[in-house]
């Protein structure tokens, strides 16, 4: 009887739960992740040639954060490089820090998801930021003040080709502008993501809300939505509020097509941080 009820009291009494980790953890701010990348060496001749186009790797992670730590070790990945200038003027990953996009494969325990619903990452080299916490600053106050905006962390970058190691140095991990990062940011969604295709690019220009999916026949690209809906209704509806002349008319307008509110607190953050490569910067690039 002893035996028993000391066994029904033990299934009574609420056990400590091993808490699965979740994405949140990997974007805390109290500590600095660690990232290796191992790929073969022919994968690796295939970046040099194309940059932009996936190679197969595998990926290590790992956080030693008393309250946030974790750790995930081989990993089935696909990444390339990524960047425009920085990436033209040397994409090699032996003797550069180009930044990187990585998706992970539904592959095993994969399938359950990795921290949560992420499902891809971006590791940023801060190339253009020298001080290593503008681009880090920045996020967190487009966060802050109410703008859907990544999240970001830091991590330490190691890629392994071969059997041949190179420190990268510090990263900022930044989360994907994704299906993911929609959902769980507009519970109503509007239909598509678009990104310029080029420096100057205007919502204003003309041909704005002509062409496709992609950058090749149009001056806009459409990030995710596209096949759900395959059509510009929604970015040539703002762009025909731009035509408007009266100013009280076009504000009233706008607030009927977008929250005002968020593309005003938007353009402050960018201001303030002096974000030129933005909407409201001299660039007018590097917005969606």
């Amino acid at each position: 009887m002893v035996v028993v009820a000391s066994l029904i009291a033990l299934l009574l009494t609420p056990q400590p739960a091993s808490a699965k980790p979740q994405a949140a953890d990997l974007f805390n701010q109290t500590s600095v992740s660690k990232i290796t990348i191992r790929l073969s060496d022919k994968e690796a001749a295939k970046l040099v040639g194309e940059p932009k186009t996936s190679v197969s790797a595998r990926f290590d992670i790992s956080n030693s954060s008393v309250d946030h730590g974790f750790q995930f070790k081989n990993l089935p990945i696909n990444f390339h490089l990524k960047g425009t200038s920085t990436l033209r003027q040397n994409p090699s990953l032996v003797s550069n820090r180009p930044s990187l996009r990585v998706k992970f494969k539904p592959d095993g325990l994969m399938k359950l998801g990795f921290l949560g619903s992420l499902k891809s990452l971006t590791l940023n080299s801060m190339t253009q930021d020298v001080s290593k916490i503008h681009e880090y600053s920045s996020y967190q106050l487009f966060n802050a003040v109410g703008v859907p905006a990544p999240r970001v962390a830091y991590a330490q970058v190691k890629v392994v080709i071969g059997d041949r190691v190179y420190q990268k140095g510090l990263f900022a991990i930044i989360e994907p502008y994704d299906d993911v990062f929609l959902k769980n940011r507009f519970p109503n969604q509007t239909g598509h993501l678009y990104e310029p295709c080029g420096h100057w690019t205007d919502i204003t220009r003309g041909g704005a809300t002509k062409g496709g999916e992609t950058c090749t026949s149009s001056l806009f690209e459409v990030k995710e939505g596209w096949k759900k809906t395959p059509n510009k209704k929604d970015l040539k509806a703002l762009v025909s509020v731009q035509k408007i002349k009266s100013n009280k008319a076009w504000w009233q307008a706008m607030d009927r097509y977008t929250e005002r509110d968020k593309f005003l607190a938007m353009w402050a953050v960018e201001n303030f941080t002096s974000a030129w490569d933005s909407y409201s910067g001299a660039v007018i690039n590097n917005y969606y």
